[in-house]
């Protein structure tokens, strides 16, 4: 039976379908073979880099198991290059100052993006995510949907931590009432004694500290997290803006694809969890 127009028209449209899924393929088999073989060679195997972190459970924590859910991922992305790796914790406000003192630091995590850094470092891909959102006292009044509705409000924040692009914009330019304080145990404080009406905080971060401080274990009803979020941030691991921090970062990127979704066993979790 001859050929129609039509048919040869279906076949010639899957065999260029079928040669570009086969150039992908190979394309991504050689370059991920490159990288494999770059990573073998790498002057930075067999090495070990040091960054800064802060104390921030469940993601990091000088006393944490394994000193955090980021730490652990960052560890092990690391390992896979053959690359060791170790942590020194500052309070945060001391985080960037350290790379600055302390040449021997590579960089700090975890980090949510922002322009203004994204000119500064180099940028890890996602280490994990984080759901930023309002703190307030259960049964309290504070509520809100679009940024102008938190201008009537008392908003506490750490000083120093990138927030959200809008938020942090409305707040740099004075159209926010905001409190500033060192930490988010701080701002817990703050906020039971009514000096603010909110806070701006991660929801794991204040599960873990309702949790586990003896002062507010008692009183985890008196807090209530606000259903809707300023948005859930991306962690990332910062390298320096150098030809060097460029390659442990490119490493860094490979040792996350190659660890897939197992970056934290089951046994781990349970222990972070405690």
């Amino acid at each position: 039976m001859p050929i129609t127009n039509a048919r040869k028209n279906s076949l010639y449209r899957w065999l260029v379908i079928l040669v570009a899924v086969l150039i992908l393929s190979v394309s991504h088999f050689v370059s991920h073979s490159v990288l494999a073989s770059d990573v073998a060679s790498s002057p930075f195997a067999g090495t070990k880099v040091r960054l800064a972190s802060l104390d921030w459970p469940p993601y990091t924590g000088e006393n944490l198991p394994g000193k955090g859910k980021s730490t652990i991922i960052s560890r092990q992305a690391f390992a896979v290059n053959n690359i060791g790796m170790t942590t020194v914790f500052y309070p945060w406000r001391r985080v960037l100052d350290s790379l600055n003192s302390d040449q021997s630091l590579i960089g700090y995590y975890p980090e949510y993006k922002s322009a203004s850094l994204e000119n500064r470092f180099y940028f890890s891909d996602s280490i994990g995510d984080s759901p930023l959102g309002f703190v307030s006292l259960a049964g309290s009044t504070f509520d809100w949907t679009v940024p102008d509705d938190l201008k009537k409000w008392r908003i506490g924040v750490v000083a120093g931590y990138v927030n959200e692009p809008t938020f942090d914009r409305m707040m740099k330019n004075g159209d926010l009432k905001t409190l500033a304080a060192n930490d988010d145990v701080t701002l817990l404080r703050l906020l039971h004694a009514k000096r603010i009406d909110a806070a701006v905080m991660d929801a794991q971060v204040l599960q873990y500290w309702l949790r586990t401080l003896p002062e507010f274990s008692a009183l985890s009803g008196d807090f209530a997290f606000h259903p809707h979020l300023l948005g859930t941030k991306t962690l990332h691991v910062v390298f320096r803006k150098t030809e060097q921090g460029r390659q442990l970062r490119d490493l860094f990127n490979y040792g996350l694809q190659n660890q897939g979704s197992n970056l934290i066993s089951a046994q781990q979790e349970r222990l972070l969890s405690q």
